[in-house]
């Protein structure tokens, strides 16, 4: 007979249905012999007006610094690379303050999460600015500043302006006009940057790219308890799950 039911290969997530093929010869115990998967989804059309040009696309995901350290010497590197390259498009993805640094950690940074976090922002907007670039910013849930959820919203320009003219602010002895120099400096970089959610899909001449920063393959694989046997492509068997997911 068959039976509709969650399936449970991947305990403890909730992953599609299926249709299960088995006995039940006690009334209390259901004994599968067989397992139908849903199948595939229709092939998506060919995107229409895409451009035939060559697309660059960077992308990066952090931390951005070693686990010891505050330096984001990667990051400076990474941003000297795209000024170098200057591809079309950059994406960075968190964490940007990462909450398993050991510095985070200890609390032995001399500043504010939310002032770290603004500061490299900035620098990463002053290296847009000065480029045709596109660049993408998408969180962590390991970041320490921001909410821990899934989905996660965007980071905020307008907090992380905010966070930045605050720290003009406490300086002393600066110009009035010096500031304003700076606030409007400030305001140029971070308008070059464009802030989306943990997970979501952009939209690139055309093509339609699917972005997040957890690492769902590595969670569901942990989870794995049961495969077809002489499976032996791990990663295969995932992605497969995540297409047939209904």
């Amino acid at each position: 007979m068959f039976f509709f039911c969650f399936s449970k290969l991947i305990c403890g997530l909730w992953l599609k249905v299926v249709a299960v093929k088995g006995k039940n010869p006690t009334g209390g115990q259901f004994i599968a012999s067989s397992f139908y998967e849903g199948i595939l989804p229709p092939p998506v059309p060919e995107p229409k007006n895409v451009q035939t040009e060559t697309l660059s696309i960077f992308i990066a995901v952090g931390p951005f610094t070693t686990s010891e350290s505050d330096s984001y010497e990667p990051l400076t590197d990474f941003l000297s690379q795209v000024s170098k390259e200057k591809p079309n498009l950059v994406v960075l993805m968190g964490p940007f303050v990462d909450a398993k640094n050991d510095l985070i950690e200890k609390c032995e940074i001399h500043e504010t999460f939310q002032e770290l976090f603004a500061r490299k922002i900035n620098e990463i907007g002053e290296c847009a600015k000065r480029l045709s670039t596109k660049f993408v910013i998408i969180p962590s849930q390991r970041d320490v500043h921001h909410n821990c959820v899934y989905p996660q919203p965007p980071f905020c320009s307008k907090d992380i302006m905010n966070t930045l003219n605050s720290v003009i602010n406490k300086k002393k002895n600066q110009s009035a006009k010096l500031a304003q120099k700076e606030r409007d400096d400030i305001d140029k970089n971070i308008s070059s940057l464009q802030f989306f959610s943990d997970p979501c899909t952009l939209d690139v001449n055309g093509f339609t790219l699917g972005m997040t920063s957890t690492d769902v393959l590595f969670q569901m694989g942990g989870e794995e308890i049961a495969h077809p046997p002489g499976s032996a492509d791990k990663m295969g068997r995932l992605v497969k799950n995540i297409l047939t997911q209904q």
